[in-house]
């Protein structure tokens, strides 16, 4: 016969280990299922995926650029134009915002720039209307403006810790702001996101 004391103290470890061991196999499944779905795009987003693993967040931003330019047919150096924009699609959009947010823990994505935007009182008439007001305040709050000026993207400091919603920021950047963030956010309430 066991001593009760020893044999507690064995069913505590077993549920300790068993807990332990359905938590590794829930990340290991979590992995599994973002290969899965970067699979047949791995080319596209594996890059990406490893620089924001690794938390390097401005070489993921200039990645994620580079990937949007891509699925758009954007092979210029001047960044992104209203009409990627337009024409960038949707899966690549959750994608993307899919993996800002899993590896920055929910500080970083689209959705997170797009829920920002609403809770200062934008929408898809602000957005239609062209109404910068809006966009400014977001840019404040985002570190993207400041004294009257949009920040050039080699302004941010990418040392200090960033502002909810910053990232990804290099896309913004583009000679066509602030027209490219209304045709954007209007893209991303199009997919749904």
């Amino acid at each position: 016969m066991l001593d009760p004391e020893f044999e507690s103290e064995v069913l505590s470890r077993l549920a300790q280990l068993e807990t332990t061991i359905g938590q590794r196999i829930s990340r290991l499944e979590e992995e599994l299922e973002e290969t899965r779905l970067l699979l047949p795009d791995l080319h596209r987003y594996g890059k990406l995926r490893d620089l924001l693993k690794a938390g390097k967040w401005k070489d993921a931003d200039l990645e994620t650029t580079r990937v949007m330019q891509e699925i758009a047919g954007n092979d210029s150096q001047t960044g992104c134009t209203p009409e990627d924009m337009n024409s960038f699609c949707c899966n690549g959009t959750r994608i993307i915002d899919r993996l800002w947010r899993k590896y920055s823990k929910d500080l970083f994505g689209f959705s997170i720039q797009l829920h920002l935007y609403h809770s200062l009182g934008g929408n898809l008439d602000t957005l239609r209307a062209y109404n910068n007001e809006i966009l400014i305040r977001l840019g404040e709050q985002l570190g993207w403006y400041r004294e009257k000026r949009w920040l050039e993207f080699d302004e941010f400091d990418f040392s200090k810790s960033l502002a909810t919603g910053s990232l990804p920021g290099y896309c913004w950047h583009s000679p066509y702001r602030p027209k490219i963030a209304h045709h954007f956010f209007m893209r991303l309430i199009g997919c749904g996101l």
